[in-house]
């Protein structure tokens, strides 16, 4: 169950050891909290999500899907439940290949000016098929506001939400006229510490990486892109 912001606010106040809300006010720590959320989500890619879209040939550059808008980077991308390789436009390039001769069953992706492109282009044998995103999250699920809202993180890294937040306070200082770097300092190295040892703590469990040129139990046979490349040499 995620913690709600009252309690790490409560923590904050016992770390700066200031409980007046005078001027380290709950709203100064709302917001405190909103953007340490937003900040560990960019720097961990600890959310996770997908995005479903139909093929439909017959649309204007029926290759091209626009990402989500809560894109930072790619996992996986599958049609009808099959992994896409990832390539990139340089491959493509090199491989002297135009895009444009090349319709049928897409085997490749790229992503070039915050679009996918598939490749080969979807023919009418594609329409209805299922083209699924799988993705990390720029930003958190929602914006925190108010002291009874929840946080879209896991209670695991309210360590490292609490150790944001008080770089926050000690940034802004302990009043009006003063600010503390030197500990706004230690509290920010502490966060990025943690941060890291979770991080490291989690990639164990979990190995994200572009299948493999091989054909398996859940992967469609396919040609490598440098097939591609040989035969319009050859």
């Amino acid at each position: 169950m995620s913690t709600t912001v009252s309690t790490l606010i409560t923590r904050v106040r016992d770390r700066i050891n200031e409980t007046s809300t005078t001027f380290y006010s709950d709203e100064f720590l709302v917001r405190a909290a909103d953007e340490a959320q937003n900040y560990i989500v960019r720097e961990s890619d600890a959310i996770e999500g997908t995005s479903i879209t139909t093929i439909d040939s017959s649309q204007t550059n029926p290759e091209q899907y626009s990402l989500p808008s809560d894109f930072l980077s790619i996992v996986r991308l599958t049609l009808n439940g099959y992994d896409l390789f990832q390539t990139n436009f340089s491959e493509i390039r090199e491989a002297e290949i135009d895009e444009t001769d090349e319709i049928g069953d897409p085997q490749f992706f790229y992503i070039f000016n915050d679009t996918i492109h598939l490749f080969p282009i979807p023919g009418d044998g594609n329409d209805g098929q299922t083209l699924k995103i799988y993705y990390i999250l720029k930003s958190a699920t929602g914006t925190i506001t108010a002291t009874t809202d929840t946080f879209s993180l896991p209670d695991e890294y309210d360590d490292i939400i609490v150790s944001y937040m008080t770089y926050l306070a000690f940034f802004r200082g302990s009043d009006a006229n003063t600010v503390d770097l030197d500990r706004a300092d230690y509290v920010l190295g502490e966060c990025s510490s943690k941060l890291i040892s979770l991080k490291r703590k989690k990639k164990k469990s979990k190995l994200i990486r572009q299948p493999k040129f091989r054909p398996s139990d859940n992967l469609k046979e396919r040609d490598a892109l440098n097939a591609y490349r040989f035969n319009r040499r050859h």
